[in-house]
């Protein structure tokens, strides 16, 4: 069993904890074609998820534990240096000042059963 190179490259990030998106930002690639690797990654490791993949992958030394794994990886650009999927919509981040108290958790009133008094 042999891993391609680019499966490696979106395995690697996926260990990072990059979605599928942020690997296909970094890596220049459609999110489509990340989750497309991560697959092929998922049925030649004979798992069913990426994080199973991930494990397996370092425990038959596919992946280095810590740090970056060659040099092919030296000319990437760093993620936080890109726009996140959402950064385009606004009202995302939080707009009460600091030091005020947190909304309450629900604006409705609590539901009543049918037929009986509330408990």
């Amino acid at each position: 069993m042999k891993l391609t190179p680019r499966e490696l490259d979106c395995l690697h990030w996926a260990s990072h904890g990059k979605t599928s998106w942020e690997i296909g930002q970094i890596l220049g690639i459609a999110e489509r074609t990340a989750n497309f690797h991560l697959s092929n990654t998922c049925s030649k490791l004979a798992v069913c998820n990426r994080m199973a993949a991930i494990t397996t992958a370092l425990k038959m030394g596919l992946l280095p534990g810590a740090g970056l794994p060659g040099a092919h990886f030296d000319k990437m650009e760093s993620l936080q240096t890109l726009p996140g999927p959402n950064d385009h919509e606004p009202g995302l981040t939080s707009t009460r000042p600091t030091g005020s108290a947190p909304r309450a958790a629900s604006q409705h009133p609590p539901r009543h059963r049918k037929g009986g008094p509330a408990r």
